[in-house]
């Protein structure tokens, strides 16, 4: 979500024309966030974005790890586990008790349920700042 600030410093420093060739990507970014599994539909019309990895399987990154956490859980729970950790390393905040129901449970993230002030933040300024 951090493109549209970086193209607004190259617009400080050039321009419109140093910042033609991004507009296709911005549209592509604001896109990516605003649609799909990201999208929140708050109100008809309304969307908020969320972090959101459509995998429901373990990272690769911490496999094992992983899987010993989702242990005993029956297995569609163990899929919603793995998509919560996901997309918890998704937004770059791995791991904060900002996802936690339970800030000492890592078993209780709940990231997908969220759509945080920050991330929309950055969103809003990149699709509505003049």
């Amino acid at each position: 979500p951090f493109l549209g600030l970086m193209i607004e410093e190259i617009y400080k420093r050039e321009g419109i024309r140093g910042v033609e060739e991004y507009i296709v990507p911005l549209k592509k970014e604001i896109d990516y966030w605003s649609h799909g599994e990201k999208a929140i539909e708050i109100a008809p019309g309304k969307v908020l974005s969320r972090y959101c990895d459509p995998l429901q399987t373990p990272r690769p990154e911490s496999y094992r790890e992983d899987i010993e956490h989702a242990k005993g859980l029956p297995e569609e729970e163990k899929k919603i586990l793995w998509q919560q950790l996901r997309s918890v390393c998704e937004s770059g905040w791995d791991f904060s008790s900002r996802w936690l129901a339970d800030p000492h449970d890592k078993n209780t993230v709940r990231i997908l349920d969220l759509a945080p002030v920050d991330l929309n933040s950055l969103l809003y300024r990149m699709e509505y700042k003049p």
